[in-house]
């Protein structure tokens, strides 16, 4: 792995107090990061379009940590899911958002694929999002 000289995840500060929210968290960097910010003592939200996995990987991640962790239902595919998963997070904590890991994408799709708003797949969960709803928290 590449790091930065002098530069580990022991050097993260306490996070108690802070809003991290990870996309596509159930696996891979996303659960990786969700794991060393609970460690950190921050409230983490692990997102993910797959409720059954981002609930696993919620449990994971709580059973390493002392930190509140919770799992939310957010499909990038359909900025309907967007909307409501903005919604949710900010019913849940208050407009306070401190970390925002935009984790999830896809790969190119060959042929191109649309997304269920008729958007190219790969800009709508790589981009649109971002633009759509997660800046109004």
């Amino acid at each position: 792995m590449l790091t930065t000289p002098g530069y580990s995840v022991a050097d993260l500060p306490d996070l108690h107090g802070r809003v991290a929210l990870v996309t596509g968290a159930n696996t891979g960097v996303g659960l990786e990061v969700a794991h060393h910010l609970a460690r950190a003592n921050a409230t983490v939200v692990l997102a993910c379009r797959d409720t059954l996995k981002c609930e696993r990987a919620a449990s994971q991640v709580r059973a390493g940590s002392r930190a509140a962790v919770s799992a939310l239902h957010l499909d990038l595919n359909d900025l309907r899911s967007v909307a409501d998963a903005a919604a949710a997070f900010k019913r849940q904590h208050h407009r306070s958002l401190h970390i925002l890991v935009l984790n999830a994408g896809v790969a190119t799709q060959l042929p191109t694929a649309l997304t269920t708003d008729g958007v190219e797949r790969t800009f709508q969960v790589a981009q649109l999002y971002i633009i759509d709803q997660l800046g109004s928290i």
